[in-house]
């Protein structure tokens, strides 16, 4: 079956047609409730479902949103889909236009339907436009089932840069101890095309949830598997997950995703519509989901992350999506490693590559580097996620800090000086806020990178974590003493002259 037959809406075989490829559909309603600002715009009376609208008479949806933009300027980049055509299927009398970027109308239509749906293909003069729109002006009551973006597949066969590619997706979710997020899920997926018999989409989704706690009951179709794994972190169950699809035959990409996201199925169908057109010097690369925020779900907390020796940045920090202002430009920056909560990586990477053990925090920054790809966004591909915030505990703090030091090492982004220094400073603060746990797992974290690479690669994660959840309380003159015999550990393995006399930082701090 050719990957451009694509999928439309659930059960609507009518939808699919093989005279063109859809490359975006229009999301009226995410149906959370909380981000449909982040889909249309409106006036008047308009009920939205997520494919579908009702729109009362004088109501008026444009589309100049985060998730119905059409950054046609990407879509040329990645695919090279230069003549794009909207189709929609309308009930009602309604004026439907097309404008660019820049606000300039491109087309407009009257539509007049007494009782069955218009299908309506509107072909704008793109011309140099960098992105499309829709508005739709209810002269009387209105139903609206379907709309969409696509190209002609006679356009795409003209143009030799375009790829047809044959795409099957890998999805792997590892979890622990999170039931009803894995039920939640799993059922949405379900209920996709990916899974719908009538779609030219099913069977081109096979998904593996890694159980890292042993409790969810074994499973396998074909389409759906549960697997058990010991508790060996977010890195050991990806790594399982890899391991899994590196036996199924046919799988292209494989997506790394949280178990505790949430989404909408329009987020994969964007994605397969992207992948299946790609262009051949694109086909390494990697997709980046944007995250989101659970608790202001307008709001994006990154497009991309940029490691910056472990000073992390954020593409796009904290920027409201729902301001059109963030459209036109929105797919322009990148990031240099692709965070698991939502990231697609070409399986001829995974073949031959395994994330390091590190338990948490830090495992999709080295593969992200050692991957050393392009990043590829595109709006519509993202999901919601708890942000870093809510997520600190002292065992995170352990992580966070050693894996760091783990990484830049690895990857020769490692200065002696700016290391110590910067970990002097953290414990420093811990000890002034009398986080005394907190400041125990930080020296802690260092004594362990002083182990070396070979000994992070042979340690059991999961009794080291286990270790590390049972410090209950640890008294100031501990730390103070175990952070001494730390430093001087840390000075005579890279050669650095100790200064008791002139310390500050740290060395006072915790006196």
């Amino acid at each position: 079956m050719c990957a451009l037959y694509i999928y439309l809406l659930i059960n609507q075989k009518d939808w699919i047609t093989f005279c063109m490829t859809i490359l975006q559909n229009i999301l009226f309603s995410t149906g959370n409730g909380f981000s449909d600002i982040l889909c249309c715009r409106t006036s008047g009376t308009v009920i939205c479902n997520n494919y579908s609208a009702h729109m009362g008479r004088a109501s008026v949806i444009t589309t100049d949103t985060y998730f119905n933009f059409f950054d046609s300027s990407t879509w040329n980049r990645y695919t090279g889909c230069s003549q794009i055509s909207l189709n929609i299927r309308i009930k009602g009398k309604a004026l439907i236009s097309i404008y660019d970027e820049s606000n300039s109308c491109l087309q407009t239509f009257d539509v007049d339907s007494a009782g069955t749906y218009d299908d309506v293909t509107i072909n704008p003069d793109t011309g140099c436009a960098q992105g499309l729109y829709l508005k739709i002006e209810a002269a009387d009551i209105c139903d609206i089932e379907r709309a969409f973006f696509y190209t002609a597949n006679d356009s795409v066969a003209a143009n030799d840069s375009v790829a047809a590619n044959d795409i099957e997706l890998g999805i792997i979710i590892c979890t622990y101890k999170r039931d009803e997020y894995i039920k939640h899920n799993l059922r949405q997926l379900y209920e996709s095309e990916f899974f719908n018999t009538s779609s030219p989409l099913y069977g081109r989704m096979k998904i593996c949830v890694v159980d890292n706690a042993s409790e969810l009951p074994l499973y396998d179709d074909n389409n759906i598997c549960i697997i058990h794994n010991v508790n060996n972190g977010g890195a050991g169950g990806f790594t399982k997950g890899i391991e899994y699809f590196r036996t199924i035959p046919g799988i292209t990409n494989v997506v790394f995703m949280d178990d505790d996201v949430e989404f909408v199925n329009e987020t994969f169908y964007r994605m397969y519509s992207l992948l299946s057109l790609l262009k051949p010097e694109y086909m390494d690369d990697v997709i980046q989901g944007r995250m989101f925020r659970l608790d202001n779900r307008c709001v994006q907390y990154t497009a991309g992350e940029i490691w910056n020796c472990g000073d992390i940045r954020h593409v796009g920090f904290n920027k409201d999506m729902s301001d059109r202002s963030c459209l036109k430009d929105m797919n322009t920056s990148y990031g240099e490693y692709a965070g698991w909560w939502l990231a697609c990586y070409p399986v001829n990477f995974i073949k031959k590559n395994l994330p390091i053990p590190f338990f948490l925090h830090c495992d999709d920054v080295e593969y992200g580097i050692r991957c050393a790809r392009r990043l590829i966004i595109l709006n519509g591909i993202n999901v919601w996620h708890e942000t870093y915030e809510y997520r600190v505990t002292p065992t995170i703090i352990y992580y966070d800090i050693r894996n760091t030091l783990f990484v830049n090492h690895m990857h020769n982004m490692f200065d002696a000086n700016l290391a110590i220094q910067s970990w002097k400073d953290r414990i420093s603060y811990f000890h002034v806020q009398k986080e005394y746990k907190t400041e125990y797992m930080a020296i802690r974290a260092m004594n362990d990178f002083l182990k070396g690479e070979q000994w992070l690669m042979s340690v059991k994660p999961e009794r080291l974590h286990r270790k590390l959840c049972r410090v209950r309380r640890l008294f100031r003159l501990h730390n103070t003493v175990f952070w001494r015999i730390v430093q001087l550990k840390y000075a005579l393995k890279y050669n650095m002259r100790e200064k008791h006399n002139e310390d500050t930082g740290a060395g006072n701090s915790t006196c």
